[in-house]
């Protein structure tokens, strides 16, 4: 199931130039501007995962109407279909992403509406850390080579390192200092645009800014953890047989 062609100095250099990237006011302004998207479209996923219409823009999202099962079961279907055919192209990784997002949807469903209000807002914020983990982690199962796209995960892992170093840099910072959560919204300039950020909604609507700080990081360094694992079972228990030591024996005629 691991893939075996990206190595472990590939992972570091794409760590470096994240490091490198989120140094720099210039590249930072290019990671908000990439990572906007997936912003909206994280409000978007888990407005859909519990029923409700939506439609993301660039800086903002409309979310309207009631519950609706037809939606939910749209998602819903479509994820549990899609996981079975991952299951049996043998992509493991993709069927269990898909199996999280099914029984995600079946949650959210079920919750009250203020419930699930509270985590379309925090949709944004977890969409930009839980896709970029993503991003990371597929690159090393072989989702892209069965697909034949085993090219472009060169590119997806560093864009990945850099969205996710954005935003452990950001929640590293928050846990020492809460002062730093990201308040307001890049949708107007005004005062209302200070009052409608997502972490201002957030906190309206009854979470602390400790737990959203706690929930973040957690997130975070769930990633970590993943990302540490998934390197340590590539290059120490189950290390590539094109390794040194582990060369193919020529064919014979």
């Amino acid at each position: 199931m691991l893939e075996e062609k990206i190595s472990l100095k590939y992972y570091l250099f794409c760590i470096g130039l994240a490091v490198l990237f989120n140094a720099i006011q210039f590249t930072q302004i290019f990671i908000y501007i990439t990572k906007m998207y997936v912003h909206e479209f994280g409000h978007a996923f888990v407005a859909w995962m519990s029923g409700f219409i939506a439609l993301p823009l660039i800086g903002l999202t409309f979310v309207g109407g009631e519950k609706s099962f037809f939606i939910f079961f749209t998602v819903f279907a479509s994820a549990v279909f899609f996981s079975f055919r991952a299951w049996r192209e043998q992509l493991y990784f993709m069927c269990l992403s898909l199996i999280s997002i099914a029984v995600g949807s079946l949650v959210l469903f079920k919750s009250n509406y203020e419930t699930s209000r509270s985590m379309i807002i925090f949709g944004g914020k977890a969409a930009e850390i839980i896709c970029s983990g993503w991003m990371i982690l597929a690159c090393g199962y072989k989702n892209f080579k069965i697909l034949h796209m085993d090219f472009f995960k060169y590119f997806i892992l560093p864009i990945g390192m850099v969205w996710f170093m954005s935003e452990a840099q950001l929640w590293y910072s928050v846990q020492k200092d809460l002062t730093l959560i990201p308040y307001g919204t890049a949708s107007a300039i005004d005062e209302q645009g200070h009052r409608d950020g997502d972490m201002n909604r957030l906190v309206a609507s009854g979470w602390t800014e400790q737990r959203i700080s706690q929930i973040s990081f957690n997130l975070v360094k769930s990633v970590i953890v993943a990302i540490a694992l998934q390197l340590f079972f590539q290059n120490f228990i189950f290390p590539s047989k094109t390794q040194k030591g582990h060369r193919r024996p020529l064919q014979q005629d």
